[in-house]
Order: C-alpha cells, then sequence, then structure tokens
C-alpha cells in the first residue's frame, strides 16, 4: 500500500517554533539584568542614596537576569548549532558561540563556588572580583551568539521551506503519486504553483468569511483543510495561531 502523505513535517514559522522563544525569552531576561547592571553603574555616584529596600531587589533580579541569559540561553542555542552540525550547515561562528557559551557556564560555576566558600581563600577573593567581571563580559558575549542563532532560525525559513517542498516532490515522485517529469500535467501543476506565489496570505478575517457557511462545523476543521478552502479564493495558508483566531471569529 502506498502511503499518501509525506512524512517529514512542514517546518514551523519561526513564531510558533519553540526554538525561538528558547532563546528570545532568556536574551529578554539577560537584557533586563544588563539594564539594572547598567543604570546602577552609571548611578554609583548616588547610589549610596537608593534605599536598600529598593537597591536589593534590583540587584536580585540584575543577578538572576544576567544569570537566566548566560545558562537557560545556552540550551535552544546549543541544540540549534548541533542541529546545523548534523545537517552540514554548521560555520565557524556557530562554534565559537557555542565555545563562548560553555565558557561563560564553567566561569558562573567557579564563580558560584568561591562565593559559597565565602571569601576564606585567597583565590576565592580575587574570583569573586574578577571572575564578576569576566563573566558579564562573557554574558554578553554569548547574548549576541544566542541573538545571531536566533536571526538564522528566522532568516532560514524561506529556505528550510523551499527545501521540504522539493523533498516532498521527489517524494511524490518516487512513490508514483507524481506524473513524469515533462508530461504536461507537471507543467500544469507548475505553472498553478507559480501562480499561488503571487496570492496573498490569508487573514483571520479571511479565514472567517470563507468558512462562515460551515457553521458549527467549522470548529472540526483542520489546517489543511482550511488551506483547501481559502485556494478557492485565491488565498495563501496562514499560520496555525492565525486559522485559530479565524475558526473562534464569529
Amino acid at each position: 500500500m502506498i502511503q499518501e502523505t509525506f512524512w517529514k513535517p512542514e517546518p514551523r514559522e519561526p513564531w510558533s517554533d519553540w526554538r525561538t522563544y528558547s532563546m528570545l525569552l532568556p536574551i529578554a531576561a539577560g537584557a533586563l539584568g544588563a539594564c539594572i547592571f547598567f543604570a546602577l553603574g552609571l548611578a554609583f555616584a548616588e547610589i549610596v542614596n537608593i534605599r536598600p529596600e529598593v537597591r536589593k531587589p534590583l540587584i536580585f533580579v540584575e543577578s538572576f537576569g544576567v544569570a537566566i541569559g548566560a545558562t537557560f540561553g545556552s540550551i535552544g542555542s546549543g541544540i540549534e548549532v548541533f542541529r546545523k552540525s548534523y545537517k552540514g550547515q554548521a560555520k565557524t561562528w556557530d562554534w565559537v558561540s557555542l565555545s563562548i557559551s560553555t565558557v561563560t557556564t564553567i566561569v558562573g560555576m567557579v564563580i558560584g563556588v568561591a562565593t559559597l566558600l565565602g571569601g576564606t581563600t585567597n583565590w576565592s577573593q580575587e574570583a569573586v572580583i574578577w571572575g564578576s567581571a569576566l563573566v558579564c563580559g562573557f554574558a554578553a558575549l554569548d547574548a549576541a551568539g544566542d541573538m545571531i542563532e536566533l536571526g538564522g532560525l528566522f532568516g532560514s525559513y524561506d529556505e528550510r521551506v523551499e527545501l521540504w517542498l522539493e523533498e516532498r516532490e521527489t517524494w511524490r515522485a518516487a512513490n508514483g503519486l507524481a506524473t513524469a517529469q515533462n508530461g504536461p500535467e507537471v507543467e500544469t501543476k507548475l505553472a498553478e504553483l507559480e501562480a499561488r506565489w503571487s496570492w496573498p496570505t490569508a487573514t483571520a478575517a479571511d479565514v472567517t468569511r470563507a468558512t462562515a457557511n460551515l457553521n458549527g462545523d467549522r470548529a472540526n476543521l483542520t489546517r489543511q483543510e482550511v488551506g483547501v478552502i481559502l485556494a478557492k479564493y485565491k488565498l495563501n495558508l496562514p499560520s496555525q495561531s492565525t486559522v485559530k483566531r479565524g475558526l473562534g471569529g464569529g
């Protein structure tokens, strides 16, 4: 029996991809921590005038923000680097970014051990003082690396979709689900696909209008079924979240 559905899932749009948030949220946390740290540094002359009950929470937020950005950000970016490596797409910068992330984590752990020792040894005193400055510098570089990996995830979306379409058509041809390469039906199909590139992407309101006559059956529609309906109106299928909003509309 021939399987008629391509086994490989379509690449997710960046805003619906969990990898986006695994990098974006730590970057935001690190940016918040760095902002507070920067502000307190600029206000060093007046820092004694900031009430302790205000200064202490700011220092905690700053510390945890930078720590979260430097550690949790490594999860998403590290997975992305090794994904690229597995597919032979990793470049020099990807490995530099991963190395910086690793060094940042190691230095942060050393500072943690030194702090737990309470500065009882000479090396722990020096580590707390100079290690903090060092880890802040590496944390900034680590955040830059995470942003580059995140930008690459967004920038490669079109390329990944095109590759997926090519692989799907190759699979269909291998399974006898496509016509001969030079046949007129293939040329007609290609012309239809080219025409679809010029179609606008449907909005939530378009989805609502196109499915309005289905009434109670609308909630049971799959994204693919919505795509078939939208094609009748020469509209391209939007993201899953847009489809859900449209089906929930009145």
